[in-house]
C-alpha cells in the first residue's frame, strides 16, 4: 500500500509529539525511540481505506498497538478490547464463550449471528453454536487490534457489519529483525495469580535472503478457573490452549510496496468443561477439542510509478471446528458426540487509484470484489448410536457470498475530507441433507454511505456520516424449522440507517512546550429495521418483524507532557425495541475509563494506574437482569533496561486493587478478583 505525502507528514508529526504511552513495544527498537510512547488518537488506522491518523478519520475507531496489547497481559482476546469506548464482550468469560458487542449490537445467548465482522489479517472468521463463543484466538500472536464502530466500516469489508468490524493483525518478521539483524529470538513467560495461569511464548524470526523474512511463533497457555473478589471460583473461566503462527514475507526486488505474504495461524484447545460456556446456566460437562485455522496468501503492489495502481489480492482458508464428546447435557437432542464445523474459502481483489485535480484536490478511489464459500456441518451421534446430520435449529448447508464495492476519499488540502461509498452483496444458501427442502435461497442488497470531516482550524474539526447498511441472513435463519414452523426462503436483509456526527480537538504546546492534547467526541444513532427474529408456531422458523433503535455518545481525551501521560474514555449507549418500546438486553452500562502515569526515559521505566468506573444499568427488559455500578482500580509498571540486561522486558501489574466483587453488565459471570500479573521477556 502506498504511503501518501499527506499521510507520511501526519504520521511523522504524531511520532514527534512528546506523549508517553502506557507501555513500550515488545519488538526491538532503536535506543532513540524504544521508550517513546504514543497517543491513541494519533495512531495510524489502516483498515478503513487509505492510512490516516485516527483523529482525522470521520468515523469512530479505536486501536491497540503492540505497546497497549503487551500492557494488558491478557489471557483472552476479550481482555484486550474490554476498555475501548463502546466495545464490550458479552456472554461468558472463558476463551470458548466470548462474543463481541459494539454500541449495544452483538451476541446474546441463542443469537445465530452477531452483526459484527471479525477478521484476522483480512480473513473473515465466523462461528456460531449453541451456548458457545464466536471467536477463538490467542492474544499474544497479535501486534494490532482495530475496532471500527458502526456500519460505515461495511463498505470495504462485507455485509453484516451493522455493529462494526474487529480486525486483528498478526506479528511480522520485520517486527523483530532490526538494524540489519539476520535472526532474532524472543522468549516470554507470563503469570496470572487469580487463575494461577501461565503462558510461555517463543518467537523466532530470520532473514533467509535479502528480500525474504520468516517468523515462527508458539504460545503455550494454561490458566485455571479464576476467583472473584469474594474468593469464589468462577466456572467456566479457565483456558488451556496451544497457538502457532508461521509467516513468510517476500519483497520483490527489495521493494516493500511489492510484497507477498504467506501465513498460517492455528489455535488449539482440548479440555473438559461446562457445556454452557456463555452463561454457566447448566453444570453439565462436555469434552471439547477445538481447532481454529487461518491460512492466507496475500499480495500487494503499490506500483510507485503509476498513481492509478495500488493493487491487493488475497486468498484465504478459515476453519473453526469444535469436536464434542462425553456430553452430559441434553445428549438426546445435542448428541453424545458431535462436531460443529465451519469451513470458508475466501478471495478478494482490490485496487486504489490516486487522482489529482490542481494542487489542492486529491481523490483515492478504492474498488474491489470479494467472494466467500462457506460450508457448515454438524454431525451428531445420539445415545442409541444413530447418526444425525444437523438439526432443526442448527441445519447443515453451504453459503456462497459475493460482493462488489467502491469508495472514494476526496481530500481538499488538509481542510476537507469527503468519503462516499457503495457496496453490493449477495448470498446464496444451499440446504444440507437434513433440511426438509431442496430449494436454494438468494438474498442481495446495496449499502451506500457518505461521510465527511472538515478542519475549521488547525485545532478544531467537525465530522459526520450517514450509512444505510444491510445484513444478509445467515444459514440458521434461512433453514431452521420446527414441526409447525417451516423454513423461510424469502427472508429480506436486515437494514441499518446509521447517523453520526462529532468534533475533534488537537492542541500542541498548550500548557507547556511540547505537550499534546487530543480529544474526539462522537454521537451516533442507529435504527435497525427488518430485524430477523424467531417466528412463533404457525409462522416460519425466522421472520422479518423486528425493529430496534440505538443511540449514544463516545468521548476520548488524552493529554501528555514530558513524562506525564493521561487518558479518559467515556461511552453511553441506549437501545429499545422500537415495536414494543421495551429495553434491549444487549446494552452495556455507561462506563468511564481513566489512565494516568509517568515514564522515565533515562531509565526506560514507566508506571501508572487505571480506573474502570461503570454505572448502574437498570434499563433492562427484566428487573432481575439489572446490574449495579462499580469502580475498579489497576496499577502497572514496565522496565526495559538498556545496559547489561539489554533486550530484557519486565512488566508487572495488579488488577482490581481493592479485590472488589463485580460483574460487567453484558457478562453472565463475575470478573476477576485482585490479580497479580507478571511477565518477563528477553529478545536475543
Amino acid at each position: 500500500m502506498k504511503m501518501t505525502t499527506k499521510f507520511m507528514l501526519s504520521a511523522c508529526t504524531a511520532c514527534l509529539i512528546a506523549s508517553p504511552a502506557l507501555a513500550q513495544s515488545s519488538a526491538p527498537q532503536s535506543d532513540e525511540n524504544r521508550n517513546t510512547p504514543s497517543i491513541n488518537l494519533d495512531a495510524v488506522i489502516v483498515s478503513a481505506g487509505e492510512p490516516r491518523i485516527a483523529i482525522e478519520t470521520p468515523v469512530s475507531v479505536s486501536v491497540m498497538d503492540q505497546d497497549s496489547i503487551d500492557a494488558v497481559q491478557a489471557t483472552t482476546i476479550g481482555e484486550l478490547v474490554q476498555n475501548m469506548p463502546g466495545v464490550n464482550m458479552s456472554g461468558g468469560v472463558s476463551a470458548l464463550g466470548l462474543g463481541f458487542n459494539i454500541r449495544g449490537v452483538g451476541t446474546s445467548v441463542g443469537d445465530p449471528a452477531s452483526d459484527i465482522i471479525v477478521r484476522i489479517d483480512g480473513a473473515e472468521k465466523f462461528f456460531e453454536a449453541y451456548r458457545q463463543g464466536s471467536t477463538f484466538a490467542e492474544p499474544d500472536l497479535y501486534k494490532r487490534v482495530e475496532v471500527l464502530k458502526g456500519p460505515a466500516a461495511a463498505t470495504l469489508v462485507g455485509n453484516g457489519a451493522i455493529g462494526g468490524v474487529v480486525s486483528f493483525t498478526t506479528k511480522d518478521p520485520s517486527d523483530f529483525l532490526k538494524d540489519g539483524d539476520k535472526a532474532a529470538l524472543r522468549v516470554k513467560g507470563q503469570y496470572d495469580s487469580s487463575s494461577d495461569g501461565t503462558a510461555f511464548s517463543f518467537i523466532g524470526a530470520k532473514t533467509l535472503a535479502d528480500n525474504l523474512g520468516i517468523l515462527a511463533a508458539v504460545t503455550i497457555r494454561d490458566a485455571g478457573d479464576y476467583k472473584n473478589g469474594r474468593g469464589d471460583t468462577i466456572l467456566p473461566s479457565g483456558v488451556t490452549s496451544r497457538s502457532y503462527l508461521v509467516k513468510g514475507v517476500y519483497n520483490f526486488n527489495g521493494d516493500e510496496d511489492n510484497t507477498l505474504r504467506v501465513s498460517y495461524n492455528k489455535w488449539k484447545s482440548d479440555s473438559t468443561s461446562f457445556y454452557d460456556q456463555q452463561a454457566a446456566a447448566f453444570p453439565n460437562l462436555v469434552h471439547r477439542n477445538v481447532t481454529d485455522d487461518t491460512f492466507i496468501v496475500a499480495y500487494e503492489n503499490g506500483f510507485s510509478e503509476n498513481p492509478l495502481l495500488d493493487f491487493e489480492a488475497q486468498i484465504s482458508y478459515a476453519l473453526s471446528d469444535v469436536e464434542q464428546s462425553e456430553n452430559t447435557f441434553a445428549a438426546t437432542s445435542l448428541g453424545l458426540e458431535s462436531e460443529y464445523t465451519y469451513k470458508s474459502w475466501q478471495g478478494r481483489l482490490q485496487n486504489t487509484s490516486e487522482l489529482t485535480s490542481g494542487e489542492l484536490w486529491t481523490t483515492y478511489l478504492t474498488y474491489g470484489i470479494q467472494g466467500d464459500i462457506q460450508e457448515r456441518r454438524n454431525p451428531r451421534i445420539k445415545p442409541d448410536g444413530s447418526l444425525q446430520n444437523g438439526t432443526t435449529s442448527h441445519p447443515d448447508g453451504d453459503t456462497n457470498k459475493f460482493g462488489l464495492y467502491a469508495q472514494a476519499e476526496i481530500l481538499y488540502s488538509d481542510k476537507l475530507t469527503i468519503i462516499p461509498g457503495i457496496r453490493y452483496d449477495s448470498s446464496k444458501f444451499e440446504p444440507g441433507d437434513d433440511v426438509p427442502t431442496l430449494e436454494t435461497s438468494t438474498v442481495s442488497g446495496f449499502s451506500p454511505k457518505i461521510s465527511a470531516l472538515y478542519n475549521l482550524t488547525d485545532t478544531f474539526g467537525i465530522f459526520g456520516s450517514y450509512t444505510h447498511a444491510i445484513r444478509l441472513p445467515v444459514l440458521d435463519e434461512v433453514f431452521s424449522y420446527t414441526g409447525s414452523s417451516p423454513v423461510n426462503l424469502n427472508l429480506d436483509p436486515e437494514e441499518s440507517d446509521n447517523m453520526e456526527f462529532g468534533a475533534t480537538f488537537s492542541l500542541n504546546n498548550s500548557l507547556r512546550d511540547q505537550d499534546a492534547f487530543r480529544a474526539k467526541i462522537t454521537y451516533f444513532k442507529n435504527d435497525i429495521s427488518n430485524q430477523i427474529t424467531r417466528g412463533s408456531a404457525g409462522s416460519f422458523g425466522f421472520i422479518n418483524v423486528g425493529e430496534a433503535e440505538y443511540h449514544g455518545v463516545e468521548i476520548e481525551a488524552e493529554y501528555a507532557s514530558g513524562g506525564f501521560f493521561s487518558r479518559a474514555a467515556f461511552s453511553t449507549t441506549h437501545g429499545k425495541n422500537a415495536i414494543t418500546d421495551t429495553f434491549l438486553n444487549t446494552i452495556p452500562a455507561d462506563e468511564l475509563d481513566l489512565t494516568v502515569g509517568y515514564a522515565f526515559p533515562s531509565t526506560n521505566f514507566s508506571v501508572g494506574a487505571t480506573a474502570e468506573i461503570a454505572f448502574d444499568q437498570n434499563d433492562v427488559s427484566n428487573a432481575s437482569q439489572a446490574t449495579g455500578g462499580y469502580t475498579v482500580f489497576d496499577a502497572f509498571l514496565t522496565w526495559r533496561p538498556d545496559t547489561v540486561f539489554e533486550g530484557l522486558e519486565i512488566r508487572a501489574g495488579i488488577d482490581n486493587l481493592t479485590d472488589k466483587t463485580y460483574r460487567r453488565h453484558l457478562s453472565n459471570l463475575d470478573a476477576k478478583g485482585r490479580t497479580f500479573k507478571l511477565s518477563l521477556a528477553k529478545t536475543f
